[in-house]
């Protein structure tokens, strides 16, 4: 792996926060373990509950590395995972990653995001509208960090061609009984209502 070292200007890095801070910002709650997680990159391979994927990264939320493992493997990893070294990630940080990584491991529970404890308290689940822009909302969260932001395929096929080729209910069929190599979705984080949204979605030209 090529490591290329830049230095910004105090300017320049306020100036590259603030945009990391605009893209992140739909996918953080207030915990500010879970926000460094999102802003370090760390749920594009791993997810957002941790839930990994033998295509981009392990989950998290089964691991069983103790403490000075965990701190040690995000310092040195192995394979395709980039180092954090401390000037990247300060330890304090870390340590905010590390406790909110226990919490998925937990088993967090919905009233972890505000928005959400209300459905928590009436012991429903979160419901989105079956319409094309609920899906497309549903699809940057849980299905981007594979098949791209706009469906173009990364890690994952192209989806763009898969949305010519099938129709809304084939391709929630796909979700619901995914193929070797994609991560289960159903029914957590996605209920079927949700998940034929995403469908509907990418069933809809671009």
């Amino acid at each position: 792996m090529l490591s290329v070292a830049i230095i910004l200007s105090p300017s320049s890095a306020r100036t590259s926060a603030q945009s990391i801070a605009r893209l992140t910002a739909p996918y953080e709650t207030g915990d500010p373990g879970q926000r460094l997680y999102v802003r370090q990159g760390c749920y594009q391979c791993h997810g957002l509950a941790g839930q990994g994927s033998i295509l981009s990264g392990p989950p998290l939320s089964a691991s069983r590395l103790d403490d000075t493992s965990f701190r040690r493997y995000v310092r040195n990893p192995k394979g395709a995972m980039p180092p954090y070294t401390s000037w990247a990630l300060p330890d304090d940080d870390l340590g905010q990653i590390e406790r909110f990584v226990r919490l998925l491991q937990a088993g967090r529970p919905y009233t972890a995001v505000p928005a959400l404890a209300k459905v928590a308290a009436s012991g429903a689940r979160p419901n989105t509208a079956n319409t094309v822009a609920d899906g497309e909302a549903l699809y940057r969260r849980n299905c981007a960090v594979c098949h791209g932001a706009a469906r173009e395929g990364g890690i994952a096929p192209n989806l763009i061609k898969e949305g010519k080729n099938r129709d809304a209910s084939a391709i929630a069929a796909l979700i619901l009984d995914p193929p070797e190599g994609m991560p289960s979705l159903t029914p957590d984080p996605l209920s079927k209502a949700e998940t034929d949204a995403v469908a509907r979605f990418v069933a809809t030209p671009s």
